[in-house]
């Protein structure tokens, strides 16, 4: 009775060992197997796979070249294209300003064909008004000048006065006073020249209150071209006068103001007759413009 007492006693210290033991211990670790991602050199040992490899890094580097060297030749071809573009304009401008003396001192040697001061109209100028929905112009000859009195009703018009005498002409020299007597303050109504005039076909360069010039190419009343700008030559002094000329030969047209070249036109006209116009850009109140001492010269 005390042996069994004594023997289950220590069998229940045994397991209580045994417990404590299995259950303090750490789990046991899972390892897992270590795989080194593959290198270059690892590629190139498989042989399939190292040339794909190879093959994508020659490529690659291929088309590095490549682009580098269309960039290369881009940059060459703008700058070869640059240096022609100037070379081409320098050499046109020498060519402009060639033809332009050219043009110039040819009219030296023309006779006169023209010579008009105003004393009375044997040369039959447009005299009294004329007028249209846009533009109204009163014209009167007297004391050795051309007055025009000029309202603009709405812009975008113009009115060319031609002489009913006047001889039809394909190479000219055409000149005439030009002076601003009142109004037109707003400096939007150029006055000048008309030449080779033909029914709604004609040239025009006239001159500002503002200080700038005017030249047209008008067909069908329609303005091919045009080109103007302000320059220092104009006098735009109160009651001043300004000289307007035009030197036509062929196609290419010169002009002068104040015996100044201001510019150069090629343009497709047909020989016509030489007057006198305007170009209004917008409405104005009336002004008053004198022409004075017209002069044609002409091979």
């Amino acid at each position: 009775m005390n042996f069994s007492k004594f023997h289950r006693v220590l069998l229940g210290f045994g397991l209580l060992l045994f417990c404590a033991a299995g259950c303090g211990a750490a789990p046991a670790p899972i390892t897992v197997p270590y795989t080194a991602t593959p290198s270059a050199a690892s590629l190139d040992d498989n042989p399939t796979t190292g040339a794909i490899a190879r093959s994508t890094r020659q490529a690659q580097a291929t088309a590095t070249r490549q682009a580098a060297q269309v960039a290369e030749a881009t940059q060459i071809a703008d700058k070869a294209m640059q240096t022609a573009e100037a070379h081409a304009d320098a050499t046109a401008t020498v060519v402009a300003r060639a033809t332009a003396q050219a043009i110039v001192a040819a009219k030296a040697a023309w006779p006169s064909r023209i010579s008009e001061s105003f004393k009375d109209n044997q040369l039959g100028w447009p005299l009294g008004l004329k007028q249209d929905h846009s533009l109204a112009v009163t014209s009167t000859i007297e004391a050795g000048g051309y007055h025009w009195l000029v309202k603009v009703v709405n812009g975008n018009s113009y009115f060319n006065l031609i002489p009913a005498n006047g001889p039809r002409l394909t190479d000219f020299h055409a000149a005439v006073n030009v002076q601003f007597v009142q109004g037109n303050d707003d400096g939007q109504s150029a006055y000048g020249l008309a030449f080779r005039h033909v029914d709604d076909d004609y040239g025009f360069f006239g001159i500002l209150k503002s200080g700038d010039f005017l030249a047209l190419e008008v067909h069908h009343t329609g303005i091919y071209q045009s080109m103007g700008d302000r320059v220092p030559v104009i006098d735009t002094r109160p009651g001043h006068t300004n000289r307007l000329e035009v030197v036509g030969i062929g196609s290419d047209f010169v002009f002068l103001i104040n015996g100044q070249q201001v510019g150069m036109m090629t343009a497709e006209i047909e020989p016509g007759q030489i007057g006198l116009g305007v170009d209004a850009a917008r409405r104005a109140d009336t002004a008053e413009v004198e022409f004075t001492d017209f002069e044609v010269h002409a091979p």
